[in-house]
């Protein structure tokens, strides 16, 4: 990705932004996708053309989060029907993520 660093850094800001705002994401989901974005910024801070693009960053970070949930939920001996609605939940969130990734080309 050819692009300068504070470009970057603020139109991956302003996604990961409208993200939180408009989805219902836990607060260690969050923590998951800023550690990855912060993590490219300062892998590439002297090489910009290596950075990633920032949506496939930042949902590649939350499909590992969702599917460790989702082991997590599965793992569970006395799951309850509330991990189970939640497994679901993040079982129709991957789906979608799945479907983003087809259509990007990712």
């Amino acid at each position: 990705m050819d692009i300068k660093y504070e470009d970057y850094l603020d139109r991956g800001t302003r996604r990961i932004m409208e993200l939180f705002s408009s989805a219902s994401i836990s607060a260690e989901e969050r923590d998951a996708i800023v550690s990855a974005f912060t993590d490219e910024l300062a892998r590439s801070i002297t090489d910009t053309g290596s950075l990633r693009d920032y949506d496939l960053l930042i949902y590649s970070a939350s499909v590992r989060f969702v599917d460790g949930e989702i082991s997590r939920i599965l793992s569970k001996e006395n799951a309850s029907y509330s991990d189970y609605e939640a497994g679901i939940k993040y079982c129709t969130r991957q789906q979608q993520s799945f479907t983003l990734f087809r259509e990007n080309g990712w």
